[in-house]
Formats: structure tokens, C-alpha cells, sequence
């Protein structure tokens, strides 16, 4: 069943879904280019709690992320607000950009997973996550 909905890649790079045969083969099957923009949100920690291992103790933190926003780089602190929800329309976004958008409330997205790396350079990933869930 073909799938009619448009993708918009909110990351800073394009994002490749391959498939990998038995001999490790990799082939590009969808690439969904750099959009220009990139979904970021403030993040703001809180120490919870502390636990102690192997008598040294860490800070257990609880991160609550700021209103999504369409930036042009990781370092632009001012951005855009995100366009609202449209029917047939899923934003490809990081997995920090998804714990954003889920916290605002936020379904019309999705994360890539089972990333393939050829030791330093992502190559791409053979399916999506739905942080919604």
C-alpha cells in the first residue's frame, strides 16, 4: 500500500531508510533531504534524586524541554514556532526534537531507528519510532 503522506526531515542532515542483505550490502531505498530548519527546544534539568555506585555519587535529573521551535542551526537561540498539526503531514525529527514535540503535546512525528553505522558514518536506518506510543 503506497503511503500518500508528506515527510518534512527537520534535522540538520538528510536522512537515508536502506535495507542491508546477508552479505552486508547496503542499499538506499528513500532519501528525505535536509529541510534547512531543524526542531529545537530549550532544555532545563532538575536534580531529583542522587544515587550512589561504587561510592560515587550522580545526580538523577529530571529534563522538561521548552515550546518546540524551527531554527536554522543547533546555535540559534531564537527561532520560529512550529506550523500547527496538518492531516498528511509527519515531521522526521532527533530523538531529543521527539521528546520535545511529545511533551508539547505533539503526534505528528517520527524518529529514525535501527540506525546503521559503517563505523563512523551513519548510513542510515531500516525503520521509524513513534515516540507517541
Amino acid at each position: 500500500m503506497e503511503n500518500n503522506t508528506q515527510f518534512i526531515n527537520y534535522t540538520p542532515h538528510e536522512l537515508n531508510m536502506i535495507e542491508i542483505d546477508e552479505d552486508k550490502n547496503v542499499t538506499t531505498l528513500v532519501t528525505f533531504p535536509a529541510s534547512g530548519l531543524i526542531i529545537r527546544a530549550d532544555k532545563k534539568a532538575t536534580v531529583d534524586r542522587k544515587i550512589t555506585i561504587d561510592g560515587h555519587e550522580f545526580e538523577i535529573r529530571k529534563v522538561r524541554f521548552g515550546e518546540p521551535m524551527l531554527v536554522k542551526s543547533r546555535e540559534e537561540k531564537k527561532g520560529t514556532p512550529l506550523p500547527k498539526q496538518q492531516e498528511g503531514v509527519t515531521l522526521l525529527v532527533s530523538a531529543i526534537a521527539g521528546a520535545a514535540l511529545k511533551q508539547a503535546g505533539r503526534t505528528d512525528f517520527l524518529i529514525m531507528d535501527d540506525t546503521k553505522y559503517d563505523g563512523r558514518t551513519i548510513l542510515g536506518a531500516t525503520g521509524f519510532s513513534d515516540m507517541t506510543l
